[in-house]
């Protein structure tokens, strides 16, 4: 899960399309990565599900995080 608020959009954008190597995906996550170790974790993931479910009400269902790697 990522946040990025509107005024780090390009910076995220330039981070992600460049992205090589392990330590670059690291940046990316320490800049902007929600892991799931993150103390706020659960209250991105339920912003998630009410979107998710506002938008597409037919399709909602629970995600599944069993495979979220948490590097």
């Amino acid at each position: 899960i990522y946040y990025v608020s509107e005024d780090k959009v390009d910076e995220f954008v330039q981070q992600l399309t460049t992205l090589k190597t392990e330590d670059d995906y690291e940046n990316l996550m320490d800049a902007f990565g929600v892991r799931r170790t993150h103390p706020d974790f659960w209250r991105y993931s339920d912003a998630l599900h009410r979107a998710f479910q506002q938008s597409e009400p037919l399709e909602y269902g629970l995600l599944d995080y069993n495979r979220l790697e948490n590097r």
